[in-house]
């Protein structure tokens, strides 16, 4: 990506968050590394001690948790103008407890975590903007947990697509039944019924 481009995806991004300038933007995309992931690459694996947090350009990346016999357990997709980050285990410098992968080709604004520290630290704007990324991470996960809870197969299934139309074209059927906790039989047979 032409750095003009990402400049103006970023301010774009950002300026639905808060009215901020182009030279603030500038001085963002300065403070990061740009990352092309290929499909299939991780940005970060199980058992990595993370130090930084990425900024979706392009494309789509998907976290998840793999238990001892192999089996994936899909936490989050990511796709454009979306974090991606192991986040507690970055403020506590530990592990990081699932993989971050991406589904599709990518590109990632890369940002050392001690920088988005200094940055938010020392800007109002950027520390707005970081506690958005956090509330949005957080109406997120308890919209999840709702469904989770409260809602039968299809329900999760409505909600999903509900939540995330684009996704239905660009994720493998059983990375959306791993994130929706059902089996790819169940899934599949809902899908069917959905189009009849």
């Amino acid at each position: 990506m032409e750095h003009i481009d990402i400049i103006k995806q970023l301010h774009e991004s950002l300026n639905s968050i808060s009215d901020i300038s182009i030279a603030k933007v500038e001085k963002l995309v300065q403070t990061a590394a740009i990352r092309t992931m290929e499909r299939g690459e991780r940005y970060i694996r199980e058992g990595d001690i993370p130090d930084s947090l990425g900024f979706v350009l392009r494309g789509l990346l998907r976290s998840y948790y793999t238990t001892e016999d192999g089996k994936e357990f899909t936490k989050l997709f990511s796709e454009e103008n979306s974090l991606v980050v192991s986040y507690s285990a970055l403020i506590e410098g530990r592990e990081s407890y699932f993989t971050i992968q991406a589904l599709e080709d990518s590109v990632l604004l890369d940002f050392a975590f001690e920088d988005w520290v200094e940055l938010t630290k020392d800007d109002l704007e950027f520390h707005k903007i970081s506690l958005v990324f956090l509330q949005q991470a957080f109406t997120l996960k308890e919209s999840r947990e709702r469904a989770f809870l409260l809602f039968d197969a299809a329900q999760k299934y409505e909600d999903f697509i509900k939540q995330h139309p684009s996704l239905i074209k660009r994720v493998k059927q059983h990375q959306i039944a791993s994130y929706l906790g059902m089996s790819p039989v169940t899934l599949s047979r809902l899908i069917k019924k959905s189009k009849s």
